[in-house]
């Protein structure tokens, strides 16, 4: 759903509004959406139903944004959204609650367009004295830069590639015979799976053919788990999955072989082909804009990479990535090792 909404927003962006309302049709069509408990995706919703001109429908995804941005502890974005429904709905206990929001947040941490919002709903209670406070904090914040248009379609792209990986992963979930052998989350192979796959990769390699692994760990996933909503962590799950499986190969095997972790088979790639392809998904990654999940998420991996040498058992291939990935994730995090470079 998220990147349906992604490239829905990008189309209002570039003025095609037809195929805008298209994509967001699809989204409010969605079996999941009675279930959503997702603050921003209903945020989101809301802002484009508000550009559609169906402010009613906007209203209710912003009456449910604010609930649940309260719930996770979210001040920012509950505030937003009660601004949007003292606005729309001349909804009073919102703003009620948006000015005791503003009072506890302070000055300093809202944007211009929050201040001219609260200057308004100052006003027209009468509090003329913080109407002027707001109004003239509002002057005084920088604008947003507002991204290129060169951005915007690279946006565009990007989110579209991410909707054609998860519309692929719904497809293959109705398949019944890939049950036993299909993460339930992510979509991926089980390990279970991998593992019985991955001798002949090997035997392939030793007569031969190329063959690398790359492991991959969420930086820091554990804290996510801890400190935000459980559905955070598995919005995180299935989006780091769809950017894994962009531009992936027929032959290609990926799978999650634990919590935060997932392994990704590359026959036909050595050692540097690996690590290239480790470092555009290092990036692809920590570009993202986790923000769209949660206002506060940054996210990144570790990933280790190791090449079949002659040899090498399903063990051994297996430990060496593991190892790399290990020192990748040692220093910090977001970063690259190989096991060429463990060995020297």
């Amino acid at each position: 759903m998220q990147a349906a909404l992604a490239v829905a927003a990008d189309l209002f962006a570039l003025g095609e509004r037809a195929d805008a309302a298209l994509a967001l049709e699809q989204v409010l069509a969605s079996q999941t959406l009675s279930a959503l408990h997702d603050a921003r995706q209903h945020e989101q919703i809301a802002s484009l139903l508000l550009i559609a001109g169906k402010d009613d429908e906007a209203c209710r995804h912003y009456a449910a944004a604010a609930g649940h941005y309260r719930n996770d502890g979210a001040p920012l974005g509950e505030l937003r959204c009660r601004l949007q429904l003292g606005e729309l709905a001349q909804d009073k206990e919102a703003n009620t609650r948006a000015a005791q929001l503003a009072a506890e947040l302070g000055h300093a941490r809202l944007d211009r367009q929050q201040h001219r919002q609260l200057a308004a709903l100052f006003e027209a209670s009468g509090e003329l004295a913080l109407a002027v406070t707001h109004l003239e904090a509002a002057l005084a914040t920088p604008a947003v830069a507002v991204p290129v248009p060169s951005r915007r379609i690279n946006a565009v792209a990007m989110r579209l590639q991410l909707l054609a990986s998860e519309l692929e992963l719904s497809q293959l979930r109705k398949q019944p015979q890939q049950e036993t052998e299909q993460d339930a989350l992510s979509g991926n192979l089980t390990r279970a799976a991998l593992n019985t796959r991955l001798p002949a990769l090997i035997a392939a390699a030793h007569d031969g053919q190329s063959l690398s692994l790359l492991q991959i760990t969420i930086d820091r996933f554990s804290e996510i788990r801890a400190q935000r909503a459980r559905h955070i962590g598995d919005d995180v799950v299935r989006t780091v999955t769809a950017l894994l499986r962009i531009d992936r190969r027929p032959a290609e095997l990926l799978a999650r072989i634990g919590d935060d972790e997932f392994l990704l088979a590359l026959p036909g790639r050595d050692a540097e082909a690996a690590q290239q392809e480790a470092e555009i998904l290092r990036q692809r990654i920590a570009g993202y804009d986790w923000a769209s999940l949660h206002p506060a998420l940054a996210l990144s991996v570790s990933i280790g990479c190791a090449s079949c040498l002659p040899g090498d058992s399903t063990d051994v291939l297996l430990f060496r990535a593991d190892l790399a990935r290990y020192l990748a994730q040692r220093g910090g995090g977001n970063h690259v090792s190989c096991a060429a470079e463990v060995s020297q």
